[in-house]
């Protein structure tokens, strides 16, 4: 694993997402082992989307600029895809550096993530399930 930097809720990753840039992806809970995932150890990982005008958005937790160093619009969680991911595969993109850690997020930005998990329609089950609010 990458000197310095082990999955815990709070922490970020850029990840690469096309000619676009990158996506800030927050650790929002793990490691942990997912329901009917085998015994590896999950994190489970939400990305920001900008809030546009005009476009309907998740208000299930809006951040605003400077909330995260990263975030210089108001954005909201992306829930509708939260990424569970085996920590050994998230490891080795770091390692790698495919997958860049990010400056963690304040711990009042990780539980508003995580309270937003239960409160957005467009969460699965199984995370739900894995935050127990389903």
């Amino acid at each position: 694993m990458a000197t310095g930097w082990h999955p815990a809720p709070g922490q970020t990753l850029l990840v690469p997402s096309g000619p676009a840039g990158h996506h800030l992806f927050v650790l929002i809970l793990g490691p942990v082992v997912a329901p009917d995932r085998g015994a590896a150890s999950h994190v489970a990982m939400v990305s920001f989307t900008t809030v546009r005008d005009g476009i309907p958005h998740d208000a299930a937790c809006v951040v605003q600029a400077g909330e995260h160093p990263f975030v210089r619009h108001a954005s909201y969680a992306y829930y509708r895809d939260v990424r569970i991911e085996p920590v050994a595969h998230v490891a080795s993109l770091v390692e790698r550096a495919v997958w860049q850690p990010n400056d963690p997020c304040s711990p009042e930005l990780l539980a508003k993530l995580q309270s937003g998990v239960c409160a957005s329609r467009q969460v699965s089950r199984e995370v739900k399930r894995m935050f127990g609010c389903a």
